[in-house]
């Protein structure tokens, strides 16, 4: 099987303990968080959600905000 690089995760601290976040594409971000709700063995270990990222301001050479975040 060939497998294709979506993104990298970084662990990061929530209010309700740690997950994972990464981007990928041109705005999309996958989060991926411990399964609280864990009833059998059967249930999954984490769960990943897929949402829009927010768009970072970033400066242009004149100081100005273009409103695009260019993922490079």
């Amino acid at each position: 099987m060939d497998l294709i690089k979506l993104t990298g995760l970084w662990k990061k601290e929530g209010q309700k303990g740690a997950f994972y976040s990464g981007r990928f594409g041109l705005g999309g971000v996958l989060l991926v968080f411990k399964n609280d709700r864990k009833d059998k063995e059967t249930d999954p270990d984490l769960v990943a959600y897929v949402g829009q990222a927010e768009k970072r301001e970033k400066p242009t050479a004149e100081g100005q905000d273009t409103g695009v975040d260019i993922p490079f």
